[in-house]
């Protein structure tokens, strides 16, 4: 009977001993910013559109930004532009291009008339900076394949564009200033 008691005993013990373990290894944990001050950064921070919150402030997915990320960054951009290059008009001239967007996917530009080298839209995406985006290597009209990048300063749009001529087997470089 004794060893039945201690048997008991031993496996009521060993059964709290697991069940402290396994609830003190589960508490969440507070993060601890000074030495009386207990803090939760993300606590009342509500992100929008995909944001994640991180150290109390939001880190946005690609096409929106702002605080709560309630901005899509693909705003900025869309406008017309008067524009002045050094490819196809002498500087002195200007011609007038734009930059619209679809709904999805919200970081796609559509850029239409810059260069003036045909009528059709070149495809455009934003990056995480949020003020450039990447031209990626596509065909443009007939022989001609463009690439390149922009990047856009208060209402100053800076393209550079390579282009490459298929049948001619030539390449040109452009830079193109739009402005809104």
């Amino acid at each position: 009977m004794k060893e039945q008691i201690q048997l008991v005993t031993l496996s009521a013990l060993f059964f709290v001993a697991i069940l402290s373990f396994v609830f003190t290894s589960c508490e969440k944990q507070d993060v601890t910013y000074g030495p009386t001050t207990y803090y939760k950064p993300c606590q009342n921070v509500i992100c929008l559109n995909g944001g994640i919150c991180r150290d109390g402030n939001c880190e946005c997915a690609i096409g929106f930004e702002g605080v709560k990320c309630e901005t899509r960054a693909a705003d900025k951009f869309v406008s017309s532009y008067t524009c002045f290059d050094d490819c196809y008009k002498n500087a002195q001239e200007s011609y007038t291009a734009s930059i619209s967007t679809d709904f999805n996917p919200v970081n796609e530009l559509i850029l239409k008339g810059v260069g003036t080298l045909c009528t059709n839209y070149i495809t455009a995406y934003i990056t995480k900076e949020k003020t450039h985006f990447d031209i990626p290597f596509q065909q443009s009209c007939n022989d001609y394949w463009i690439s390149g990048e922009g990047n856009l300063y208060n209402d100053v749009l800076s393209v550079n564009l390579v282009i490459r001529d298929s049948a001619m087997h030539t390449t040109q470089n452009c830079s193109i200033l739009m402005n809104k």
